[in-house]
């Protein structure tokens, strides 16, 4: 195994880069490497850091890191895991991308196992704006169970920030909450932009929170995992925060704004709009209907009055 404190960061995103930052902070040698292969400028850096490098050849960055961390969106997930697919061994790849891969249903984790055997998801609330201020927030990291040596080799550099990591073998109901809280996020939003107060503000995030759980009970997996740090921990860090971009995506569309207008407004990549899709395609797997995730559908996809998510 290579050296457990070196590891590859491939996304210079706020994620990927403010988790570069607070690994380099207490001596992790980090690679950040640009997601699109092509030298890029993080959205965070540290003024000075002899444990960080920044675009570096992305062949020799994977071959000397024991731990793997990809960042992308969900729609360029599967090229960027195929790119790294040569210079892997015996390394952990490790998602940190929150979505599902809209036509075939599939988390980052399944699509990373059709050709890695040792596989990682690591998920919960993390807004970057407050992971780089060195704020406290708490990571679920689920792994398969045959992999020994991951679980250990992520919770050892993570010791020395402000993260505490939590073990699950459940990959798929992290992702799934991961992915799907977005979407519960910009109904949040929505019904914010609307002015419609707390108490509805409050039914939308239970009733998600239901739904999610009920998907991902039909689909096999461990419930209590959608009422933990990275389900219902994430769910209301999404919902709430001012630094959420679908809870910000979903007040713009209820103040009046077009689905474009919204997203350029937004500026950066809007999940929900992906993992919309997704949650259709994985309802149709499971034979099961959604009003919640219906509703929401016919908003994001289909331009339908927001006011419709009064009918939840």
């Amino acid at each position: 195994m290579s050296n457990p404190t070196r590891v590859c960061i491939i996304g210079m995103g706020a994620w990927g880069s403010a988790l570069a930052c607070i690994l380099a902070q207490t001596g992790t040698f980090v690679n950040l490497i640009s997601a699109s292969g092509r030298s890029s400028k993080p959205k965070y850096l540290p003024n000075n850091s002899q444990f960080l490098t920044v675009n570096g050849e992305i062949e020799e960055a994977v071959r000397k890191s024991s731990l793997i961390f990809l960042t992308p969106s969900s729609q360029h997930f599967r090229k960027v895991a195929a790119s790294i697919y040569p210079f892997i061994t015996n390394q952990g790849v490790i998602s940190l991308t929150k979505g599902i891969e809209s036509n075939s249903g599939k988390t980052m984790s399944q699509i990373l196992l059709e050709n890695f055997d040792n596989v990682g998801v690591l998920s919960g609330g993390s807004h970057a704006e407050e992971v780089i201020m060195n704020l406290p927030f708490y990571l679920a990291l689920g792994f398969n169970s045959k992999n020994e040596y991951l679980p250990i080799s992520v919770k050892e550099i993570f010791k020395s920030t402000n993260a505490s990591v939590v073990l699950t073998e459940d990959m798929k109901g992290i992702e799934l909450a991961a992915a799907l809280k977005n979407i519960v996020a910009v109904s949040v939003g929505i019904s914010d932009g609307l002015g419609l107060g707390d108490n509805f503000r409050s039914t939308l995030i239970v009733k998600g929170l239901q739904e999610i759980s009920r998907l991902g009970k039909s689909l096999g997996c461990d419930q209590a995992t959608f009422y933990g740090y990275a389900g219902l921990g994430d769910l209301i860090a999404t919902s709430l925060s001012e630094h959420s971009r679908n809870r910000k995506f979903g007040f713009l569309l209820g103040q009046g704004l077009t689905l474009s207008d919204a997203k350029n407004k937004v500026g950066a990549v809007v999940e929900a709009i992906y993992a919309i899709q997704g949650a259709r395609t994985l309802l149709k797997m499971a034979n099961i209907s959604s009003h919640y995730f219906d509703v929401m559908s016919d908003i994001l996809t289909n331009s339908t009055n927001p006011k419709k998510i009064l009918t939840l």
